[in-house]
């Protein structure tokens, strides 16, 4: 190989390192959100061991699934009485609830589910969502 096809060869590896190093998307800062039981709206039902956040749609006037932005940890307070045993998360583009789906994967990574009546989530993804947990 000579040397000026040596060259080139760096630099178009040079190139495309630095392209990778970039990133297709756009860059996005962790958040950390907690939202204590004074927040939730009146339309959070609580049966027994069963909580949810919100509703599915339609919802009451002035209610909403809770905002999950892209990277966000989220800490929810919860009034059950003991630590939940299942933590089930539907997601939404729309604040509604409308069109929604059980999330998976890195949409909802669960951090934890203390003793202390909270439950954190991750949303590990560069989307943002609405959410509606269920916990029992």
């Amino acid at each position: 190989m000579s040397p000026a096809s040596s060259r080139r060869t760096v630099l178009a590896l040079a190139a495309a390192l630095a392209l990778a190093a970039s990133g297709c998307g756009k860059a996005v800062a962790e958040s950390f959100v907690e939202i204590t039981a004074a927040q939730w709206p009146a339309s959070q039902r609580l049966a027994g061991a069963q909580w949810q956040s919100s509703d599915f749609p339609p919802l009451a006037a002035g209610d909403g699934w809770i905002s999950f932005p892209a990277r966000a940890h989220l800490k929810v307070h919860h009034p059950l009485p003991s630590k939940p045993l299942s933590l089930l998360a539907y997601i939404a583009f729309d604040r509604s609830g409308v069109g929604s789906t059980l999330a998976s994967g890195n949409v909802t990574r669960i951090e934890a589910v203390g003793d202390d009546g909270t439950v954190t989530i991750q949303n590990a993804t560069d989307e943002d969502f609405f959410v509606r947990l269920v916990l029992q």
